[in-house]
């Protein structure tokens, strides 16, 4: 193969790796790989409590579908009932839409005007947006906010909005945040963000908003497993006034599912063999907001520019060196790209880790092919020139013992005939 062939078939196969790794062929182990080596769990904020609507508050008040709001309310009225412990946000994770029983739908918005620090739920209700012009559809669009769930009037009066939706990616894990939302003609930011931002204006800071992609999702740099922000503490506790306020005091609380039954859970990037329920999740976006660990996803574009150079590069590497070696230059781009992954996430940028590996491993494969074809159309050569010298090795040894004088049948008669 000459040198200009040699070139061509390197930019081709480096073009071919990299629009297919491009378009998507690696996007779930991908992730999952993301997952392995972003995701470590840390240290929980002592900032955040969670208070839990679970088995206990059930075997108490009865089965969720039978609460009516007077036990919301008797919670916010026992997290207010100190006025030196009072919490600096409190999140309630469950939907209070329309009206229901008068008094205690005043009672409610009273507990959570007395507090003054309430966020409260909404839901966005997403789906498709078709264009009309002259009757008709000139465009459709998805995912598009095409209505909201809001509280009813007059706990909205008193509280602050925040959206509880959660999107999940394409293999059902959680890995991002919704950050807002606009709809209805408003912006509506998360229960996270709306929570985290009451909790640093009670201490006198200001809430810097975290990058987010074109769809306004926040990748979630996780910091507790399931579990790891809950003490136990039951909705039922709190309202027997079992627990002390300066548990509270101060800090973020948030009230929402912590039982099965209630089908508010997740499989999450940082554990994705175990569900964690809603308000862990919230507890987790709100901890990350707080402490600034703004994580920003690099566009794929330069990733894949600097993908295919580094496959060019590689294969051409990869088809001077001999195999070994090659091998341990494919070793090495992998082990180099998982560290630069690794440095770049704690700079704040969340990166493909697998992409050069496997290009690296596929471009290694088609060297070894290379090699192989090569090595073995050199053998064929040796065989085929040794076939030729021993054709003309015996060509001339014939030729040689046909030329020598042979003595005639008459004289060696004669020569042996007695005297």
């Amino acid at each position: 193969m000459n040198k200009a062939r040699r070139n061509l078939s390197i930019l081709i196969a480096a073009l071919l790796v990299t629009a297919v790794i491009g378009g998507g062929a690696l996007r779930r182990v991908d992730r999952w790989t993301q997952d392995w080596l972003f995701q470590r769990p840390g240290t929980p904020s002592g900032d955040i409590v969670i208070i839990g609507i679970d088995e206990a508050a059930f075997d108490l008040f009865g089965p969720y579908n039978t609460w009516d709001r007077n036990i919301m309310a008797a919670a916010l009225e026992a997290l207010a009932a100190d006025p030196d412990n009072l919490p600096s946000a409190v999140a309630v994770d469950v939907l209070y839409t329309g009206d229901t029983l008068p008094q205690a739908d005043d009672r409610l918005a009273r507990a959570a005007r007395a507090l003054g620090c309430v966020v409260s739920a909404s839901m966005v209700e997403f789906g498709e947006h078709v264009t009309w012009e002259e009757g008709r559809a000139t465009a459709l669009e998805a995912g598009v906010a095409l209505g909201c769930e809001r509280p009813y009037e007059a706990l909205r009066d008193c509280t602050t909005q925040g959206h509880i939706n959660s999107m999940v990616d394409s293999d059902g894990v959680l890995r991002h945040a919704l950050l807002y939302v606009d709809v209805d003609g408003e912006r509506l930011p998360s229960m996270a963000f709306q929570a985290a931002r009451l909790h640093l204006e009670r201490r006198g800071q200001a809430l810097v908003a975290p990058s987010v992609n074109a769809a306004n999702h926040l990748y979630v740099p996780y910091t507790g497993l399931p579990g790891a922000y809950y003490d136990g503490v039951s909705i039922a506790a709190l309202i027997a006034g079992q627990v002390p306020p300066g548990y509270w005091a101060g800090k973020i609380v948030l009230i929402g599912a912590y039982a099965p039954s209630l089908q508010d859970a997740y499989f999450t990037s940082i554990d994705r063999g175990r569900q964690m329920y809603g308000v862990e999740y919230q507890a987790n976006v709100i901890q990350s907001l707080l402490e600034g660990r703004d994580k920003a996803e690099l566009p794929d574009w330069p990733q894949l520019v600097v993908l295919f150079a580094l496959c060019v590069a590689a294969l051409a590497l990869y088809l001077r060196l001999r195999v070994a070696h090659g091998g341990a230059l494919c070793a090495g781009l992998a082990l180099l790209d998982l560290g630069l992954a690794l440095l770049l996430y704690r700079l704040g940028w969340v990166t493909h880790p697998l992409w050069v590996p496997v290009a690296a491993l596929a471009l290694y494969i088609v060297a070894l092919v290379e090699h192989y074809v090569r090595a073995s159309r050199e053998r064929q050569a040796l065989a085929l020139e040794k076939e030729r010298l021993d054709t003309e090795l015996s060509l001339a040894t014939r030729i040689q013992a046909n030329s020598l004088p042979r003595a005639s049948r008459s004289g060696e008669s004669s020569a042996c005939a007695p005297p």
